[in-house]
């Protein structure tokens, strides 16, 4: 593990609408715990802090984090959840992921970590041609362009990439 992962932030995305379960996934139970459980106990001992960005602050006061916040400018999905967990750390990298993933290993946050340079703004994981953007280390780099990106109403996260110093890791 680089000193770089261990100077960064865990941004947990959880402002989902959970349109097509009709349940909030953060808090479907697997194994007795929830998935929000799992993630927050994962990320403990890897990151200096978790910041979970959410419209629903009180759902997740219990949880054992360091920061909870509301979007800065809400209703712009997981792209404004990003520029709001960028605002709010405090570090230049951040490791961000959405909040419906159960099963995250710290070998491959530690994987991710192991591209963090200078150069790249964010690194990605790639399968089969496909970009996971809600598994990804991002910079404070990013900020401008999304914030631009969010100003065009362009909210789709991909979309920034193109103007960003990305690397897409296998």
């Amino acid at each position: 593990m680089n000193n770089l992962f261990r100077n960064a932030n865990a941004i947990i995305l959880c402002g989902g609408k959970s349109s097509r379960i009709f349940l909030p996934k953060p808090f479907i139970e697997i194994n007795g715990r929830t998935i929000i459980e799992n993630i927050v106990e994962v990320l403990k001992g890897l990151f200096n802090k978790i910041i979970i960005v959410t419209n629903n602050i009180e759902k997740y006061i219990k949880l054992e984090v360091e920061l909870i916040v509301k979007d800065k400018i809400p209703g712009k999905g997981p792209l404004g959840g990003i520029y709001t967990g960028l605002n709010y750390s405090d570090t230049f990298y951040n490791f961000i992921l959405a909040c419906d993933m159960p099963f995250i290993e710290p070998g491959a946050i530690s994987y991710l970590f192991e591209y963090v340079e200078t150069q790249y703004d964010i690194i990605v994981p790639e399968y089969n041609g496909f970009l996971e953007p809600l598994f990804a280390v991002y910079s404070k780099r990013c900020l401008k362009v999304i914030s631009e990106n969010i100003r065009k109403g362009d909210l789709k996260v991909l979309n920034s990439f193109n103007r960003l110093n990305v690397k897409k890791v296998d």
